[in-house]
């Protein structure tokens, strides 16, 4: 973004460059330019339809933004909803440690360490 000195600093030179008398003319051939091309860009975007994507795509965001919400919201209700444990009092399970499955899991490994026959349970 160009601000205030720089802008002052860019008519400086222009007046040295082009004087007083053709800065004027200077001045409107650009404007003139200016013009042009906004005209032709607004026609160029009304034919290639770019408003209506633009709209378009809006739409889509702001339904994927609304979708995504509603999504955290289930998680979160998921997450807050109590899991009967096995005291029935509405506590969380907690599967992370099984301390019967572990137990048979030592016993086992340590009569393979003992040279003793483990039996084959089915999968």
């Amino acid at each position: 973004m160009i601000g205030p000195t720089e802008l002052a600093i860019v008519a400086a030179v222009a007046l040295v460059v082009f004087g007083p008398k053709r800065l004027p003319e200077m001045g409107q051939k650009i404007g003139q330019a200016l013009r042009e091309f906004t005209s032709a860009t607004s026609e160029i975007r009304s034919q290639i339809g770019a408003d209506e994507i633009a709209e378009s795509v809006a739409d889509i965001r702001s339904s994927l933004s609304l979708k995504s919400d509603s999504s955290r919201a289930v998680v979160e209700t998921v997450r807050e909803t109590p899991v009967d444990g096995p005291s029935g009092t509405g506590e969380r399970v907690d599967d992370s440690a099984d301390p019967p499955v572990e137990a048979a899991s030592s016993a086992a490994s340590e009569q393979v360490e003992a040279g003793a026959a483990v039996p084959d349970t089915p999968a």
